[in-house]
């Protein structure tokens, strides 16, 4: 295709200028010279200067300054005036949630009234409240630049010109305008100043030379138009019909989407080499998404008290100073502050729990940090903050010890001319705090888009469609032309009155000036290649689509016609190719002698529930380890009304003393349980027990405890309650150690086991062979002198019980009373039934029985975390 250029590369010269829309398209030009050349047997030669419009006025300003110093301001950067809104529009009366988005859409119409050559002072008719409100602050900003002595480049545009008009800027003898779809009027201007200045402007259009072969198809969704693309193309690079362009609009938006089709098309087609993919992708990722900037960003917002999710992610990070050697005991740290801490941590705290948990350069980096953090209140200028944050990295050995990518190499480079871009702020945003100065500074990454630069020179290139201006290439693929997307939906800007975006067709002001625009790109596109796919998907998100209007006169084609080569996704391929093996998964090898000394209560619950579940928490310590919560959770909620209820009985000992009490004297003592077991609970949780929460916390328990007195009272006699008995019990092989909840001894000297519960309650079948709740059966196993049990549901509107006894207890329902003639009759049966139903699960552990069977299917998986290791729900 380079011989399409290859009359105005002739006709170059070492003086001449081109000037192009977008720096893609001078790196394709650049090369284009350099075959040209080579192609003539040429050595050495002169490459022509290549610029893209903004650069080379900007490079035309700082001439101006160099050589005649007549308009001394400087010129500010996109970011530096987006800067300058947004505190403009902060220090208006109005109040915005979004200032910084506010601040892109006063620019952006500033920008126009430059472009389209209009008087934003005058009076235009038509003016909103907020066209009033931007021209306020237009003229704060105008005031603001003058007294800076700065301005920014699209009035620097008109001063430009009249330098070119008043001869004192000297044009080039000659520029080629290639690229441009659409010309702006004050481009225009300028280009008439400069022809006027003796400039010979020439435009060059790239066009393929025959009548292209142009054909659309349709594809159900985008993810298969997104593989059907990734397929045409590897076949045309196959085939050395190159250069490839693949065109998409509003890249940017499904861009990671787009990667992951060609990365695993192109594997699966080129099983058999390691070559890196041979695809360049124009639209760049945000800075601050990269996740060694993203590191660097959290490390500088740490403060003295940081949420847990930043602290996790610098644990398991791999760009900190010595995170290679300290490795396993990094993420065995994060997984004992998933369990011990609260979701906000002390760096102090985690300086010392790094030490404790054998990460000593860790903590030797948390506590040169620590004075870094606590010197922070204090207000700088940005560039002053910068040398600071510079320092807070220095000490955390970002970005790691290990050799760098060239990706990262180029990252860094680019992090580094974005802290010179931070530092030049000073002017614009004076000394400000350390929290908004990191805020900036994350704006900034967040706004920067990073694209590595590929050592090679790859074929297929994709692009978003104003990227593909001035290219002419031997196949084009475009995708994405339904009728929702192309033409583009109108998206006037809210600062200009609407009446004089539509009479000067300024860009989005209407549907009929996108679907002008639209129309000029589409036949450019279909000119540009020798082989043209257009294609659009007929679905999606329950929308049905049709192809936009500006195709709709192409021929179509159905898919079979691309004749593309055959593909699976890597699971279809890895499915398609499995041998099955079959073989029993039930066993594993039996408990060796002391592998499992001490058993509890879950381990029955876990085995009945399904044996796998029991096998991989226990024996192969399967644990999921979630972020810590906001507050207490559920099991914590639950432990502490235990806890208050312990210490009330431990003060009461028994009914007698219970009923002797005056309300006003009951209401002292379970304050002061309640004030005794929250004061337990602030050690470990500091940040949650807040005055505020612990006033609602005590008024919870309060109404809880007070429930449960007024139903002890009611009861028969009882003369002694003991909480937290522990017990031990034998099944099989295995010693279980038990904690009961509470035991009352009654006047008759039988003793009914009673335990708590704080979840929603539900019926429980005490009589399977695989028992839902086995706690309550060993319980009773384990004290010879029960004669019943009692499970008591406290919640916040109700008190509910479960359970059943020999004899009458006031509590629990006599085991006579039950109706079902499958039930034992008498407690000596209902203890060997538990005992024979409890042994058989203990043998079953011990034997290594690891069945994956969930008692109650997907009722029971639900809240299991072990659905991945057991693939229960891998398709047969």
């Amino acid at each position: 295709m380079m011989e399409i250029y290859n009359k105005l590369l002739a006709a170059l010269t070492k003086d001449d200028l081109i000037i192009t829309p977008n720096k893609r398209l001078i790196g394709f030009l650049q090369k284009s010279y350099s075959a040209y050349q080579n192609v003539q047997k040429k050595r050495i030669w002169s490459t022509p200067q290549m610029l893209t419009l903004e650069d080379w006025l900007r490079l035309q300003w700082e001439k101006q300054l160099i050589q005649h110093n007549i308009f001394s301001y400087r010129l500010i950067s996109k970011n530096q005036e987006w800067l300058i809104w947004q505190s403009i529009i902060e220090q208006s009366a109005h109040s915005f949630l979004m200032s910084h988005s506010i601040a892109h859409t006063a620019q952006h119409a500033w920008q126009l009234y430059h472009h389209w050559q209009l008087d934003y002072q005058a009076d235009h008719g038509d003016h909103n409240h907020e066209s009033l409100t931007w021209k306020m602050w237009a003229d704060n900003v105008v005031a603001f630049s003058q007294a800076q002595a700065c301005i920014d480049l699209a009035a620097a545009t008109e001063r430009l010109i009249d330098h070119f008009r008043k001869k004192i800027l000297t044009p080039p003898k000659r520029m080629f305008l290639i690229g441009f779809d659409k010309i702006n009027p004050q481009t225009k201007k300028l280009l008439a100043t400069l022809e006027q200045a003796n400039c010979q402007i020439q435009t060059f259009t790239a066009r393929y030379p025959q009548k292209p072969i142009a054909r659309r198809i349709a594809f159900e969704n985008r993810d298969v138009e997104l593989q059907a693309m990734a397929r045409w193309a590897y076949q045309r690079w196959q085939a050395g019909n190159n250069p490839i362009v693949c065109a998409i609009p509003q890249l940017l938006d499904i861009r990671s989407q787009v990667i992951t089709h060609f990365e695993e098309v192109f594997t699966c087609l080129q099983q058999d080499t390691h070559d890196p993919l041979p695809c360049n992708v124009a639209a760049g990722q945000k800075l601050s998404e990269f996740p060694m900037i993203h590191i660097a960003l959290t490390w500088l917002q740490l403060k003295i008290i940081n949420p847990f999710d930043q602290i996790s992610l610098l644990l398991r990070s791999p760009y900190l100073a010595d995170a290679t050697k300290e490795q396993a005991q990094r993420h065995q740290l994060d997984m004992y502050c998933r369990r011990c801490v609260e979701n906000r941590v002390y760096l102090t705290q985690l300086a010392e729990i790094s030490q404790q948990q054998h990460c000593p350069q860790l903590s030797q980096l948390i506590v040169q940090l620590i004075p870094l953090v606590e010197n922070t209140r204090c207000t700088q200028y940005p560039s002053d903050w910068a040398k600071h944050f510079t320092k807070k990295l220095q000490i955390s050995g970002w970005p790691g010890q290990r050799p760098l990518l060239n990706e990262e190499y180029q990252l860094l480079e680019r992090w580094s001319e974005l802290f010179s871009e931070f530092s030049t702020l000073d002017f614009i945003l004076g000394k400000i705090s350390s929290e908004l100065a990191w805020q900036q500074l994350h704006h900034l990454a967040s706004t920067a888009l990073f694209q590595a630069k590929t050592p090679h020179n790859p074929p297929i290139h994709i692009l978003g469609l104003l990227d593909t201006a001035g290219l002419c290439v031997d196949s084009l693929w475009v995708m994405g032309l339904d009728d929702h997307t192309w033409p583009a939906t109108a998206q006037a800007n809210p600062f200009i009155p609407y009446s004089l975006q539509r009479a000067h067709q300024l860009p989005h002001s209407s549907n009929q000036r996108e679907f002008y625009f639209a129309s000029l790109i589409t036949q450019r596109l279909l000119t540009s290649a020798r082989q043209v796919m257009l294609s659009h998907s007929t679905q999606a998100n329950e929308k049905t689509l049709r192809p936009s209007a500006l195709i709709a006169s192409i021929p179509s084609i159905e898919k079979h016609d691309l004749e593309l080569p055959p593909y699976q996704t890597l699971i279809t391929s890895i499915w398609a190719a499995r041998r099955w093996e079959y073989y029993v998964d039930e066993t594993t090898p039996p408990l060796a002698p002391h592998e499992f000394t001490a058993a509890s209560s879950q381990l029955f619950k876990q085995q009945a529930a399904c044996p796998f579940q029991a096998f991989a928490r226990l024996r192969l310590g399967a644990h999921a380890y979630p972020v810590p919560q906001a507050g207490l959770n559920a099991i914590d909620r639950g432990i502490l009304l235990h806890h208050v209820i312990e210490i009330f009985w431990n003060t009461m000992n028994d009914q007698t003393t219970l009923l002797k009490q005056s309300m006003q004297t009951l209401q002292v003592i379970i304050q002061q349980s309640i004030d005794a077991g929250i004061a337990t609970f602030c050690k470990k949780y500091p940040f949650t027990f807040q005055p505020q929460f612990i006033a609602l916390e005590s008024e919870r328990l309060q109404q809880r405890l007070m429930k449960l007195i007024d139903l002890d009272k009611k009861r028969s006699p009882f003369r002694k309650v003991t909480h937290e008995k522990k017990q031990n019990l034998i099944l099989g092989k295995l010693n279980i150690a038990l904690r009961i909840d509470r035991v009352d001894e009654l006047n008759d000297g039988s003793t009914l086991i009673i335990d708590y519960k704080t979840g929603m309650p539900r019926k429980l079948n005490w009589f399977e062979a695989r028992l839902d709740e086995p706690q309550l059966p060993l319980y009773c196993l384990s004290y010879p002198a029960a004669k019943g049990f009692a499970v008591i549901h406290i919640r916040s509107n109700t008190l509910e019980v479960q359970g059943f006894s020999e004899k009458d207890n006031g509590l629990s329902p006599l085991l006579s009373s039950k109706k079902d003639k499958h039930l034992p009759k008498t407690w000596s049966a209902v203890l060997t039934y538990w005992k024979t139903s409890l042994e058989m699960l203990a043998n079953q552990f011990q034997a290594g029985f690891a069945k994956v069977d969930p008692k109650q299917g997907a009722n029971t998986c639900r809240l299991c975390h072990l659905k991945s290791f057991c693939r229960i729900n891998h398709p047969e």
